[in-house]
């Protein structure tokens, strides 16, 4: 009970640990966010290289 009441204070290690951890997900989120639009403005590229190539 004394550890759940000494993790469950303001500013002990687990919280500065979970904030920590809460900000490396924020940015690995941004960051999957960011390949997901790179990904699809490629893929649109890929779709009209291919209508191009069928035109000629």
């Amino acid at each position: 009970m004394k550890l759940i009441a000494d993790v469950d204070q303001p500013g002990s290690r687990v919280d500065k640990y979970v904030s920590l951890l809460s900000s490396v997900l924020s940015r690995k989120a941004a960051g999957i966010v960011n390949l997901q639009a790179r990904l699809a403005r490629f893929q649109r590229h890929l779709q009209e290289h291919e209508i191009l190539k069928e035109a000629l």
